[in-house]
């Protein structure tokens, strides 16, 4: 709940306890996706141990070799989204939130590419699951547009407009990005 109260020039200010605690759940909800992109690595190494036992040929070498080469990216990466939202960094939350979009395109290819191979090559109950995984991975890039490229933009806006170090409200002038920004021709 966000208390709003008057200011005795006429103006609603929020209470400084509610932005507090909008910043808290903001950096917490960032960290934690931080936490599940680290341990995103154990569903990989999983992943990559069934393609291992389940099937041999070319195509599932090249599976198995895209599993892997992801595994040391979405550690690095898990370690900059949480401690850039511990530290609040906006370089590197803006840094993080660029390479989201690129692993996960990269996700979703790799998705495509084992559930056609999969669903092409199934005679086996595991190949349907291993297709059905790979399957649910090629929804990657609408899941990370629709939660968590939002949450982190929502941080890195609030820790914006608010100065990320003292919670003051930064003056209302245009960012410098704006300044040169036609509205009316």
């Amino acid at each position: 709940m966000i208390f709003v109260s008057g200011s005795p020039n006429g103006e609603l200010m929020e209470d400084s306890n509610a932005l507090e605690f909008r910043r808290k759940a903001l950096r917490d909800a960032v960290m934690c996706i931080g936490w599940l992109k680290l341990t995103s690595v154990i569903c990989f190494v999983a992943l990559y141990f069934l393609v291992e036992i389940s099937s041999k040929g070319h195509m599932s070498d090249v599976i198995k070799i895209m599993i892997v080469a992801i595994i040391p990216f979405q550690i690095i990466h898990g370690v900059m989204i949480f401690f850039g939202a511990l530290e609040r960094n906006i370089l590197v939350l803006k840094t993080s939130m660029y390479l989201f979009l690129v692993f996960a395109t990269y996700n979703t290819i790799l998705g495509c590419i084992g559930a056609l191979h999969y669903i092409r090559s199934g005679h086996k109950t595991l190949h349907f699951m291993l297709a059905l995984l790979f399957g649910i991975m090629a929804f990657s890039l609408c899941s990370v547009f629709c939660h968590d490229i939002f949450i982190i933009y929502t941080y890195i806006r609030f820790l914006i407009q608010y100065n990320a170090r003292s919670m003051e409200p930064v003056s209302q002038e245009m960012p410098p990005s704006d300044k040169y920004r036609v509205t009316e021709l």
